[in-house]
């Protein structure tokens, strides 16, 4: 079974952490899977694992990543400038690049927290 990182946002009655819909135009177009979306409100963390943990120094490989660490990954993020290397080494296109970039800057902002499940 593969990585899935589930996003959610703030908390409801008896601290119970609850999703938040969150919509991006145009939509993510992210790798999904049969149990996470394709950056809607999850994606698949195993295929973007390398790369994250390259780039941020913090592995989409936890139980719960929190919303000062996303902060701190999506900074690490938007330093970053796509080239040709990033697709030959990591596997990941240009618009995968772009709308990692995008989703992290937005979840951030949102004060999200990213949950891993494997």
């Amino acid at each position: 079974m593969g990585l899935d990182s589930i996003w959610r946002i703030g908390t409801g009655a008896n601290g119970v952490i609850k999703a938040k819909k969150v919509i991006f135009r145009p939509q993510l177009n992210l790798v999904g899977g049969l149990f996470s979306g394709h950056g809607k409100g999850s994606f698949r963390g195993g295929c973007y694992n390398e790369f994250i943990t390259q780039q941020t120094g913090v592995s989409l490989k936890q139980k719960t990543i929190s919303s000062a660490k996303v902060k701190k990954m999506s900074n690490q993020l938007q330093k970053m400038n796509w080239y040709i290397g990033l697709e030959k080494r990591y596997k990941i296109s240009k618009q995968e690049f772009n709308d990692l970039r995008r989703m992290f800057k937005r979840y951030a902002k949102e004060g999200a927290t990213l949950h891993g499940w494997w």
